[in-house]
């Protein structure tokens, strides 16, 4: 394919690894809250395409590691594997009441 042009669809992507992992964890919690498809979409695959694709995935792998409250709040949706496994790290950390007694005990 050639450059991008204003009217592609990948022109409407953000370029900075921080702003594509910005805009997975929107989709997350969009999902999450509100039922609108995001996992599996093609949106997803071209947030996670190429270099700053794979940047973002480590960041969104970070912030579900570092932050209990979107963890715990992902953790229902059907999260890729590495995915899950950072959501249910970070989820012990939720000083709420817990709704995963499992995972404490892990």
């Amino acid at each position: 394919m050639g450059a991008s042009t204003p009217s592609s669809p990948d022109s409407c992507l953000p370029k900075t690894p921080e702003a594509r992992a910005n805009r997975v964890v929107r989709g997350l919690l969009e999902e999450a809250f509100f039922g609108l498809p995001f996992l599996g979409s093609r949106l997803l695959q071209e947030l996670l395409s190429g270099r700053e694709g794979r940047k973002a995935e480590a960041l969104v792998l970070a912030r579900l590691r570092q932050d209990p409250y979107l963890a715990t709040t992902v953790l229902p949706l059907p999260l890729p594997p590495g995915w899950r496994e950072a959501a249910e790290e970070g989820a012990r950390g939720d000083p709420r009441v817990p709704l995963f007694p499992e995972l404490l005990a892990a």
